[in-house]
Parts: structure tokens; sequence; C-alpha cells
């Protein structure tokens, strides 16, 4: 049969796609991202740091030490490999291998225990110490649990704070590590000696014993940033029992006296202090502190927003440690201007010399904005693409944190190269509305092609931004109709999605508890008229909490007769809706505190169903573990297709406040740019594409039976919905009017089912 053409004008904003599950994953670093002056980041998807903490260990098995960074704020790790260029900061940032790392908490020692050449993974959970056996190949790493909770040679629970910042090191010279800690009266360091030498036990055998409760004599003073020294730990004990609120330490010999000093950090203070042991010295038998240092190091002593602490690595290849201090906080508010304060060893490594080098390390190559980010897409300028708009925190200070903001990104196509570039911090002047925690949806609500905005934030309110501007220069007001009452608790989340598909949209809200709620929209297009009580209170009965397991005992004996599965409280749900094979089953992505991302598939006939997740949805990189990926605590997705190639990519928000972007590949790809194959054979091109004005559909063979041809919006709001019979392709012709931007077009038929195609309509 002859080819023939059916014509469309093309209008609105639209991203979308279509491929065959599962998703695989991989992180992209093909698009440009500059700062406001137009210089390129170069690791601009990063993911924000607030608390890091920084370890050296081989991750890619070639021998020489690489750079890893847990942040204990964000619960993420990030591997950077080692180039290996001698006297040279020289790091490459590869995600992929934060997948083979166990779940983290509260703190990361990265040693090796088990003297077999592989640092092992030391962490705190519970107020215990976890540890985990590196049991890494040349081809990828692998750690398996060892220890949980490591005991003593008494069988108790080595105890940790969770808040502190301990050290394994070698306190008594005879060439094992043992574990400082501050203790369970909190002002005084415990020593956990390491028994191997003591007992002749082999290395894979730990025995460790609390051999001094009060080591180096000295006690913090718990109500100022001082330290208490020579005097009996015990006149302390009572006292700071209930004043310790958390400390870091690093142990390190400064003067190569072969005892070991200590750096210390304090929450509430900004500068790190170091006490002077004095054994060696003095030729005593106990380690015993001499001298207290504040403002430490002497010259350019670090000044962090909260809570230092201060890590001995070798970062530039001269086999001598160097010093970072950073923020340990873990807190609500972060600063992450000046935290990263860089110190390199000028003299040996061990007897350091430590010299100032900047206060930004690896801060000014990200995007980071503060805390608590969430990436949301309109074409603001109405050029035809995908601008990225980042709420944020901002950057918070002691006295006055700052309000949510809404950062802009400009997107560009210059030589080819799809760029986005930074252009304003505080679009719209959103910081002034005072909102905390914001969560942005992105739609047109009343059918003028203008995109409106819903806001939720830590009230559980919500706020409706109607556009009253233009195409080409939006202007929000608030909208003071009570169009929103809903309520949904606190710390709400809404999306915009056309679930129904009635051509106007509807309203999914997430909350603090990791429900999420719908309330249908009832009106139409242009006259949006939402429920005021949700019609599915919790959708698909999820709740994306953290879990744990609560036993249930028998009154009489205390056996454990059942358990049940228990919820932390703080869900923070944060749902996306879209459809991304378009088969009439939208998918609902939930992020949330825990950092996974939860996908589920809804059936608009029944969203009073149980949702069962689809917990193998993602291939997380080829041939990796079949672990779940964490993205950060407070995960936040959204797709949208950035690369222009018909695919998605998402686009991840975190307490970090960075983003992180992750590219798509179909496990058997089905879309090509304007050719799109299908399994029956019959082709359908689209053509020209890029477009002006029109763009025409061309079907390698016109099937017999109706056909149906759909345009969706960018929230997935059905545009256009016609049926096409075959006399229809010889002289018919579609016609939708609005602004350039994207379109998914969908042609379906009984004879071929679904063919999709993303096209674009030029300004």
């Amino acid at each position: 049969m002859m080819r023939r053409s059916l014509f469309f004008w093309l209008a609105s904003l639209m991203y979308g796609l279509s491929f065959a599950q599962p998703i695989q994953l991989y992180p992209s670093d093909t698009l440009l991202w500059k700062d406001s002056l137009g210089a390129e980041w170069t690791n601009p998807m990063l993911g924000g740091l607030d608390a890091p903490q920084f370890n050296s260990m081989d991750i890619d098995g070639d021998g020489i030490n690489d750079l890893l960074i847990f942040d204990r704020r964000s619960r993420r790790v990030y591997p950077f490999v080692n180039l290996g260029k001698h006297d040279t900061l020289a790091f490459e940032y590869k995600p992929a291998y934060a997948q083979y790392f166990p779940d983290l908490s509260n703190w990361l020692l990265c040693r090796d225990i088990n003297c077999d050449g592989k640092a092992d993974l030391l962490t705190g959970e519970a107020q215990h110490l976890v540890i985990y056996r590196n049991t890494s190949t040349a081809a990828k790493p692998a750690f398996e649990l060892w220890h949980k909770p490591l005991l003593d040679n008494t069988n108790q629970p080595i105890y940790v704070q969770d808040i502190d910042y301990p050290d394994l090191v070698d306190v008594d010279g005879d060439g094992d590590l043992d574990f400082l800690a501050f203790g369970v009266l909190g002002g005084s360091v415990s020593l956990y000696r390491n028994q191997k030498v003591e007992e002749g036990l082999h290395c894979d055998t730990l025995v460790f014993q609390l051999v001094d409760d009060c080591w180096g004599s000295f006690q913090e003073s718990g109500i100022a940033n001082d330290v208490y020294l020579g005097g009996p730990c015990g006149l302390f004990r009572q006292y700071k029992k209930s004043l310790h609120t958390g400390a870091s330490i690093l142990a390190i010999d400064m003067d190569g006296d072969s005892d070991m000093d200590l750096v210390i950090g304090d929450p509430g203070y900004s500068e790190l202090k170091i006490v002077e042991n004095g054994k060696t010295d003095y030729q005593w038998n106990i380690d015993t502190m001499i001298a207290v240092q504040a403002n430490y190091p002497t010259v350019n002593p670090a000044h962090v927003f909260d809570f230092p602490a201060a890590f001995f690595v070798d970062l530039n290849n001269d086999g001598k440690r160097d010093l970072i201090v950073s923020n340990n906080s873990d807190g609500d508010e972060s600063v992450n201007q000046d935290m990263n304060w860089l110190y390199l060893n000028s003299g040996f490594d061990s007897i350091p010399n430590f010299q100032f080098i900047d206060s930004t390390f690896l801060l000014e190559d990200q995007i980071d904005l503060g805390s608590y980010s969430q990436a949301f897409f309109m074409d603001v300028d109405n050029d035809g693409d995908l601008d990225l708009l980042v709420s944020s925190t901002g950057k918070s200070e002691h006295t006055a944190p700052s309000n949510d903001r809404v950062s802009f990104f400009e997107q560009s196509l210059v030589q080819g190269q799809i760029s986005f570039q930074l252009k304003q911090r505080d679009w719209m002047g959103f910081s002034q509305m005072g909102l905390k925690r914001a969560r942005f949806a992105a739609g047109d609500l009343n059918g003028d092609s203008l995109t409106d905005l819903l806001i939720g934030d830590a009230t559980g309110g919500i706020h409706y931004l109607h556009n009253t501007g233009s195409l080409q220069l939006p202007n929000f007001t608030k909208d003071s109709t009570g169009l929103f009452p809903m309520d949904v608790g606190s710390y709400s989340s809404p999306a915009l999605f056309d679930i129904d598909e009635d051509g106007d949209l509807d309203l999914f809200i997430g909350n603090y508890d990791g429900n999420v709620s719908f309330f249908r929209n009832r009106g139409s297009a242009n006259n949006p008229v939402f429920d005021t009580l949700a019609e599915v209170d919790t959708l698909g009965r999820i709740r994306v909490s953290s879990t744990y397991w609560q036993y249930v005992l028998n009154d009489t004996t205390f056996e454990i007769e059942d358990s049940v599965v228990g919820f932390y409280p703080g869900g923070f749900a944060v749902p996306f809706v879209t459809d991304l094979d378009l088969n009439g089953k939208p998918e609902l992505w939930v992020g949330g505190e825990n950092g996974l991302l939860h996908q589920y598939v809804l059936d608009p006939l029944n969203l009073a169903d149980t949702l069962p997740e689809s917990l193998d949805y993602f291939r997380w990189y080829a041939n990796g573990p079949t672990a779940r990926p964490k993205f950060g605590a407070h995960a936040c997705p959204t797709w949208a297709d950035l690369h222009r190639d018909s695919m998605p990519e998402l686009v991840l928000g975190n307490i970090g406040g960075g983003l992180s972007l992750l590219s798509t590949v179909p496990s058997k790809p089905t879309i090509k740019t304007g050719l799109l194959a299908v399994p029956n054979k019959v082709q359908m091109q689209v053509y020209p594409n890029p477009a002006k004005g029109h763009f025409n559909i061309r079907l390698s063979t016109i099937p017999n039976s109706p056909l149906h041809v759909k345009l969706y919006s960018a929230e997935g709001k059905l545009l256009q919905n016609r049926t096409c019979t075959p006399s229809d392709w010889n002289t018919g012709s579609l016609r939708v009017e609005g602004s350039p931007g994207l379109y998914h077009l969908v042609v379906e038929s009984a004879e071929f089912g679904r063919l999709h195609a993303l096209v674009r309509l030029l300004p």
C-alpha cells in the first residue's frame, strides 16, 4: 500500500518515552553544566555534600588507594578513583562503584583489620560497632557482613554513640589496630585493645578488650569547648554522663614520638582542638595528655559550620597523609561553603606539617544548592526545550535559617551540545514566601497553555500559584480562592497527572508518614475542581518509611511468639507519576527519607487496591549486584527527556542539596529518532523532527482498522484523542494550536499495537 502522510500543527510542552521493562540506569555525564559565570562544573551530579567523612581504600583493585567519601547526613558513599599522579590531586568520580557498598549509617572507618591487605568497613548502628569484611577481587568491590555488633572479650557490644566519630589505630605500637571512642559515660575516651598480639590470635579472630575507660587521663567539659587534664576521671563521670553530646576524634602522632595525640571536634563549636600525649616525653607507662591547643591547625585553623571532624589520608600520592577537616553534623541545617578544609602535608608521614590549601575541596566542582533539593521542569523562556528548576533550602546560618528558594538552569544547544547554565539562585523571589521544605509540581491547571505551580511544604498545606504572565515571561500569583484546602498532615509533596484521561490534571500528595493520597479533579481542563477530601487516603497502602521487626512476646514465658513489621516515623514521601510505556497504567515513583526509589504500577480503575512494589523494575548498572540503589536521604524523583533522544532521564534531588542524573537504556530498544520499528515490521516515520509549524507521520502500512492518534502533555495530560479511519490518511489533518515545545505522540491500532514518538516543535 502506498505511504501517505498525516499533518500536525504542534503546541505545548511534553516529555515522554516508551521502552520495554526492566529499566537499566547508569550515571550520565554527557550534558554540560555551567555555573552562573559560564564555568563548567567537573562533577555536577555529585549530589551534594553536607557531612562528608574521608577514607582511603583501593576501590577499583589497581593497587592504588582511592578516596571514599561517606556523607553521614545523606547516608551515601561517593567513590573517587585515584588517577595515580604523583604529588597531584587527581581523582575521578565513579558513582557506579557505590552500588557495591552496603548500607552505612552515622560514621565510616576504612581499615584493614584482618591483615589481608584490603580495607574493611567499620560503621555505627544503634550505638554499636558493625564490621563488613572486604572480599573484593580485582574485578569488582565486594563486602560481607562480619560482625553486627562487634562484641568485646566479655561478650558485651562495643559502645559508640551514633553521633560520635571514633578511630581505629595502633595505640600501643604492637602492630595491630586498637579502637578509641568516647565511652558510655560520655566525656572520657575508652580504649579497646586489640588482643591479637597479646593472645597470639589469627588476624581473622577479633578480640577487643576494654583496658582503659579514661584513656589519656583527660575529660571534655560538656558545657564549654574545654578539656580537663590530669584529674581523676571519676570526678567528672557522674557530671558528664548527661552532658556529652558527641565528639569526633583523630588519633595521630603529631611529633613523631611514638605516642598518639588526639584531635577533637565537638558539636556546637566550629574549631578543632588537639591534646598532646606526654607518655614518651615523661616515660610514663600509660598514655597521659599534658597540653591542649585550641584552634587547630596552628596556622590557618579550620573553621566549619558546626561539629568539625578531622581525617588523615594521602590525597596527592606523595606517601604522606594529608589533613581534611569537615562538618560532621547531621542536623537539619547545613552550610556547604568553606566546609572542606584541605591541608597538604609538607613534612613526613610520621611528623606531619600541614599547609593550608583551601576550604572548598570538592565543593566547587558540583551543583550544591544547600539542602533538600528537588528538581522540576518547565519551558521558562518558551524556546521549545525543558529548563531545570531546583527548589532547595539554600545555605543555612546559625541564627537565621534561610527560606526555601528555586534556582533556574537554562537549557541551550550550543554546537550540538546540550547544556544547562545556572541563571538565577532565587528565581521569581520564592524565598520571600517563607516556605520550609518546599516541594513543587508544575502543570497547566486552567487550560491557558501557561504552566502553573503547586507547592507543598512542612505545614502540610498546598499553595496554588497561578501563572498570570505569558509564554515568554511567566509570572506567578498566589491563588486565594481556596481551591486547595486539603491537608495531609505535614510535609506535603504534590504531583500532577491526568490519571483518568479526562483532559484535566489530578492530584497526588505525599506526606510525612510516607503515604500518598489521591485527590481527583472533577472539573475540566479550564476549570479545575478538586476533591477536598482524598478519594484514596493511602494510595495502594503505600508507606515508604524505613521498617524494623517488632517481636511479640508471650506474657508468661516472654518467648517470641510472632513478629510484625514496624515503621520508623518520618517517611517524607515525594511522588512523581508518569506513564513511561503509555500502556494506560501509569507508574507511581515515590522517593523518601530512606533514600530508596519505590515504583508502583497504577490501575486508574482501581486506585483503592493494594499496590505491590515493583522491586525488580531497575537493572542498576550492567552486571551489577541485585541490591536496590540508594540515592541519598530524602530522595526526590523526576523524569524528563534531557538528551532529546526519546529516552528518559531520572533526576533526583536529596538532602545534600545536589542532583543525581541517571540515563536509561531499555533492555530491547523500541524507539529511534524518526523511524520506529515494531515487532510486526510496521514502521512509523516522523519528519521533519525537530520541525517548525507542522510535522508529518508516515506509516509503512496503513491498517484496515481505525487508528487512534493521541498527544500527551508533560504531565501526562491527554491533549488530543482522535480516531482516524484509513481514508483519513488521504486528506485528513489534525491541528493542535499552542506554543512550541515537545509532544509525545502515540499512534495505535488493533492490528499493530502502539507506536510512539517524541516530536519537538521549534519556535
